[in-house]
């Protein structure tokens, strides 16, 4: 519980800014359990990657760089339907890296 920890909810949305915030890091999502039948996903990338789709297809809204959507079901199956929206709209990511997923294995 937010109040709790002495915690508002800018505090649970900055979050997802710090992890985005992370070198390497393009797409962030964050998951808040509303209630027990109600989850937020909250989605922020960077530069060119848009996350609207993503977002408009959960139901949400978003502008470029943020977005976030209300899902009315459990935060496990918030967390699949994000993950794969978030696999199947985002176009793949060629960093170079053999190690990740979309890397060049030379």
């Amino acid at each position: 519980d937010l109040s709790e920890l002495g915690a508002v909810e800018e505090h649970v949305q900055g979050l997802v800014n710090h992890v985005r915030g992370i070198k390497g890091v393009e797409v962030a999502v964050l998951l808040r359990e509303l209630a027990p039948d109600e989850t937020r996903v909250v989605f922020r990338s960077r530069g060119n990657v848009a996350i609207g789709p993503i977002a408009s297809a959960l139901g949400g809204s978003s502008k470029k760089n943020a977005g976030s959507a209300v899902l009315t079901c459990p935060l496990d199956e918030a967390r699949a339907m994000a993950i794969r929206a978030t696999l199947e709209l985002l176009p793949p990511v060629d960093n170079g890296d053999a190690t990740m997923p979309g890397g060049n294995a030379e």
